[in-house]
């Protein structure tokens, strides 16, 4: 099983985070995660239908995914040397696609987003900006909750983050 915070903070600028980005959770199967280089990383042809983490932030910041495990390295260094984190609103890997939106009214608790707000404030400054990257913008209540306790935040679909730059 994968560390994704030891992961995560060995990406983690080593000044000021300028853009803090927050997706949902780690994927629950221990093996894969947006700071973990992928050993035979190979990028999906067509960037429109790559709706994978790498492939949305990646093509935001840098118009084309990493070609290999060398570039996607060199890609989170880039992205730590830009003041640009991802952080998740669930610190735990757990399972969100496919299964039924079970996992979303944990991800969306009173405590664990009282927990992110509290993550949130120890890593940023005044001058961050924090976008929330959303994967399901028809679960309206949940996005009402981001909105009312990140009121300062950019809440914007995978698909526009990740071909408008």
């Amino acid at each position: 099983m994968l560390n994704y915070i030891e992961l995560a903070n060995n990406y983690k600028p080593d000044n000021e985070i300028k853009i803090l980005l927050v997706g949902e959770a780690p994927p629950p199967n221990g093996k894969n995660y947006f700071y973990s280089v992928p050993q035979n990383y190979k990028p999906k042809s067509n960037i429109e239908s790559d709706t994978s983490l790498p492939g949305t932030i990646f093509n935001h910041f840098f118009e084309k995914p990493p070609n290999n495990s060398s570039e996607y390295q060199d890609y989170l260094i880039k992205l730590k040397t830009n003041g640009i984190f991802l952080i998740d609103i669930y610190e735990h890997p757990i399972q969100v696609r496919n299964n039924k939106e079970d996992s979303l009214p944990i991800i969306f608790s009173d405590s664990n987003l009282e927990n992110l707000e509290y993550r949130i404030q120890s890593l940023i400054s005044e001058k961050s900006e924090i976008i929330f990257l959303l994967a399901r913008t028809y679960k309206k209540e949940y996005i009402s909750k981001l909105k009312n306790k990140f009121n300062t935040a950019k809440f914007i679909r995978w698909i526009d983050f990740r071909l408008k730059r």
